[in-house]
């Protein structure tokens, strides 16, 4: 599948640098819009890398944050 002619035409299968896990090839979104592919979605967030924002945004203090995270009940 890697080398088939339509796959490679295509742009089927893209390579790109990860932030965190390195080289990654993954396929692209097959929509084409005006003759553009579409770009790749942004990366994931890392487990926990949100976690401080949303508990504050639950109204949580940055005491009771950090206590939660010591306890392990959040990431």
């Amino acid at each position: 599948m890697l080398v088939d002619p339509q796959i490679v035409e295509r742009g089927t299968l893209v390579t790109w640098d990860h932030p965190t896990v390195g080289t990654v090839r993954q396929p692209r979104n097959p929509v084409v819009h005006s003759g553009e592919l579409l770009p790749l979605a942004d990366v994931a967030a890392e487990v926990g890398e949100h976690t401080d924002a949303v508990l504050a945004a639950t109204g949580r203090s940055a005491q009771q944050i950090s206590e939660l995270r010591a306890a392990g009940v959040v990431a």
